[in-house]
């Protein structure tokens, strides 16, 4: 079976993700769900260079408060 299909964890928040709704970049050989990924794009953070960024300022984006 593909990763890509694989029922897993968001390496970021956590939460289950299937092969709707997680997206095709990865963080520690995880791919990171689709709602991680419009809060990383919004705050302006290169979700295509993740690896580039400490985890807890990665973190620091998904779960800030409004």
């Amino acid at each position: 079976m593909s990763n890509l299909l694989r029922t897993e964890n968001c390496p970021l928040c956590n939460y289950p993700t299937g092969a709707f709704s997680k997206t095709t970049i990865s963080y520690n050989n995880a791919f990171i769900c689709r709602d991680c990924f419009k809060k990383l794009r919004k705050s302006g953070i290169d979700a295509y260079k993740l690896k580039d960024y400490d985890i807890k300022e990665i973190k620091a984006v998904i779960f800030q408060k409004k």
